[in-house]
């Protein structure tokens, strides 16, 4: 019998190092379109002092969520910062987390976020330990699995010693024509125009299935960022860009790495996805994924987003 895996995340107070922590928050203020018009900044402050900016994202309602990866043991502490000040939700709101270091045996969460090697050929986890990229393509798995079907495949993966699962963000490539929603048929954007918004529904699955990959020891590479999906108006920079940051701040506590495109030509639409994604992400790799063509190839070539092809 299959077990399915038991995804949670550490309270507000206290966390592991490089594992899933995430905070809810309240908005005190009703918008008619959140996704849109609200923005909200982290900052979270190291032990030693640093401090690493990042976003949180609307979840539903009046529910907001921030979400972190910590590198290091010790006492973090965190703010925000809304777009609305008068939104006492939202804004500067502020608290401590006690890091302590992670003792189990998850390959992801032992060696820390993936970064390019001091010699720029290969790839390295936080802690220096190469990583050897194995993986295929499941691209169309956020319309066309089910959660106990994804589980499988995952495990299928991990016994075959894969440490990366390849998806497209937006279920291209579907070739049972399950476009539109995924199968508890719920649709990734509603609305169009001033009243587009992501469905959260649909993203929380999404969010289970890569946290669920990343429990089993596998990186998600999420391909198409400027193609998020069904009802999403990809022709519109904006739009892309907004969607981009929003994926930043939900995938935070994640192990993933980015591309705008995939197996498809360079659009502005995808610099808009890559540089909305370097300017939210101070800790996720953004990649170029062309199609097999030498001028898509090209195009991608130089990008000041870009940190590994």
């Amino acid at each position: 019998m299959l077990m399915s895996l038991a995804i949670a995340t550490v309270s507000a107070a206290a966390a592991a190092t490089w594992t899933p922590w995430e905070h809810t928050l309240t908005s005190a203020t009703s918008y008619a379109n959140p996704y849109q018009q609200v923005t909200l900044t982290v900052t979270y402050t190291t032990p030693s002092g640093a401090v690493v900016t990042c976003h949180g994202f609307w979840d539903g309602g009046s529910i907001f969520r921030i979400r972190f990866l910590f590198p290091a043991p010790g006492i973090w502490t965190w703010k925000t910062a809304c777009s609305n000040t008068r939104n006492t939700g939202l804004h500067e709101q502020s608290g401590r987390v006690n890091v302590v270091e992670y003792t189990g045996d998850n390959p992801l969460y032992r060696h820390g976020y993936l970064k390019v090697s001091d010699n720029r050929r290969y790839l390295v986890h936080a802690d220096g330990l190469p990583f050897l990229w194995i993986g295929d393509a499941p691209w169309s798995v956020f319309v066309t699995a089910t959660q106990e079907e994804w589980e499988r495949y995952l495990q299928n993966r991990k016994d075959n010693k894969f440490t990366v699962v390849q998806v497209h963000c937006g279920g291209c490539w579907d070739w049972v024509g399950r476009l539109n929603t995924d199968r508890d048929g719920n649709p990734p954007f509603a609305g169009s125009g001033d009243s587009l918004q992501w469905n959260p529904a649909y993203w929380r699955q999404v969010d289970r299935k890569v946290q669920t990959a990343n429990g089993l020891g596998l990186l998600v590479y999420v391909c198409a960022v400027r193609q998020p999906g069904d009802g999403f108006p990809v022709d519109d920079s904006d739009q892309v860009a907004l969607f981009a940051r929003n994926l930043a701040a939900r995938l935070m506590g994640h192990f993933v790495l980015y591309s705008p495109m995939a197996d498809d030509l360079w659009t502005p639409q995808a610099d808009a996805a890559g540089r909305a994604l370097a300017r939210a992400t101070p800790v996720h790799l953004i990649s170029a994924h062309p199609r097999f063509f030498l001028e898509p190839a090209l195009a991608a070539h130089g990008k000041d987003y870009i940190d590994v092809v």
